[in-house]
This record gives structure tokens, sequence and C-alpha cells, in this order.
């Protein structure tokens, strides 16, 4: 049945109208388009969903939460895996790889900054030991949850903090202001790790004093707080 140029393709009890000059001309309909569509079908059309990483409510996929809270329409479908698209673009940066003299290369450059940061950070007048952690009455102190040994462990540094005392993300937005960019996983975690493609040492004691200066300021607050 054609209505206006467009063609009526019965699914169930319901139709789903498509443009073929669009769908087989211009290619203008994406897969997220084409899904669009189908999640309008009945229920029992739709009564699987694979859970996924991108797939999650973006405002609290990072809590990770037990239960899977899926995006609104078609983006919910989304999985943890790239799209072949997606997949493709990384061959400029295999290249790279190549060009920093592989896998190898970097892999033994990547334990040497690490290994130079955590010295860096072991330090810090703010470390303190995990075992000494929930003793240490200081607000600002922190420890390193990575293994300390590097074939345990890959390129970056967890940082812990004590839970409940509202440093983690004080510190994260000071460091971010600062050109510091990490990682903060809630509610107490701020993740460090250098990359050996394009970091250097000078970018290790960069981050190191960077976060020193701001644990001091929060520190210096925390006390005219209490």
């Amino acid at each position: 049945m054609e209505l206006g140029g467009y063609s009526s393709i019965p699914i169930g009890r319901q139709s789903v109208h498509r443009s073929r000059f669009v769908l087989w001309h211009n290619s203008l309909f994406s897969l997220f388009d084409i899904l669009e569509l189908i999640s309008l079908l009945p229920g029992y059309f739709l009564s699987f969903r694979y859970h996924g990483w991108w797939g999650h409510d973006p405002g609290t996929r990072f809590k990770m939460p037990p239960d899977f809270v899926a995006i609104s329409g078609a983006a919910g479908f989304q999985q943890s895996n790239p799209s072949a698209l997606l997949a493709a673009s990384l061959l400029g940066s295999l290249q790279l790889v190549t060009e920093a003299g592989g896998i190898a290369a970097l892999r033994a450059k990547s334990i040497r900054l690490t290994g130079y940061l955590e010295s860096l950070l072991l330090r810090s007048k703010h470390f303190v030991r995990s075992e000494t952690l929930s003793s240490d009455e200081r607000k600002t102190r922190f420890t390193i949850i990575t293994p300390q040994n590097p074939e345990e462990r890959g390129a970056q540094l967890s940082l812990l903090w004590p839970e409940g005392q509202g440093v983690v993300q004080r510190v994260f937005g000071e460091m971010r202001r600062r050109g510091v960019l990490g990682d903060e996983r809630e509610p107490d975690v701020i993740r460090l790790s250098p990359a050996s493609l394009y970091n250097s040492f000078v970018d290790c004691e960069k981050a190191a004093n960077v976060l020193e200066e701001v644990l001091d300021i929060v520190a210096v607050s925390k006390a005219i707080d209490h």
C-alpha cells in the first residue's frame, strides 16, 4: 500500500512507514532512527533488552546502581561494545602506537611513569597507609588502593579518601580547574593514569604538585569550618 511515497510495512497490528528513497538512496536513517520506530511498537515486540553501559541513564551511570535504568527510546538499546564505525576510527591511534615503538615500548614507559607518579604521591604529607586510613583524623588523608606490584596493575593509580567526608568532589573539581584531568569514582576515589603515548615525567610532577596544593587548601578550609 503506497502512502505518498512511503511504503507501509505491517508488523502485528501496527504499521511502520518508511521512505524507500530516504532509506535506500540517501541512507539518512541511522540505526537509532530505526530503533526509535521499533520502540513505538507494542511491548511484546520489545520484551527483551540486553543491558549495556552506554544504554544506561547517564545521570546515574557512574553511580553503578544494582538495577539497569535505560535511556528513553532507541539510545537505551546501546551496548558496552563500540559500533563498527567507532572501532574503525581507532585505526589512526593504532598507527600512532606503531610509530611510538609498539605496545611493548609503551608498556615499558608506562611502568616507569606510573611508578614515578606513585613515588611522588607516597611523599605527600596527606598520604597514609591503608591500614591507618580509618584511624587518621585528618580530613584530607588518602591512600592508594592499587596494587604496588607493576605486574598486577595497569597505568592508573586509585586514590581513596574516607567515605562521607565530602573531600573527593572538591579535590577533583579543583584539580580539573588547574589542568589535571583525572577520573572520579563516587563516592570516594580519584583515579590518576599517566598515558605513556603522550604524558611525560614532568606531567607526573605537575599532577602530584597540584594534588598537594589542592589538599593543602582543602585542609585549611576544613579546619576553618570546624
